[in-house]
């Protein structure tokens, strides 16, 4: 529930303040404020790193490359990731 206020896209916090969108998600304040300071996973850096090459790649295709060149063109650098997980950062 927490990642609902991060999907939206303006700060809803900013609007509302933090205390009626915990209130409205039912999630504690405390709750919320754990989750900020997460730190980040190591799937999600490596996924954005991922996301900076398919982006390059697919530029450099003029917009033209499906998930399967891209995995491809990523698998002729050494990167080696499957076409599904191409497929969905490209999404």
């Amino acid at each position: 529930m927490i990642t609902a206020f991060h999907q939206c896209g303006e700060d809803p916090a900013a609007a509302y303040g933090i205390g009626e969108c915990c209130q409205a998600l039912e999630v504690s304040r405390s709750g919320y404020y754990d989750h900020q300071r997460k730190p980040e996973r190591p799937r999600r850096r490596q996924d954005e790193a991922l996301a900076e090459g398919i982006e390059a790649e697919f530029t450099a295709s003029r917009q033209t490359y499906g998930s399967r060149r891209i995995r491809h063109k990523l698998r002729q650098q050494g990167r080696l990731h499957s076409r599904g997980r191409v497929a969905r950062l490209m999404r």
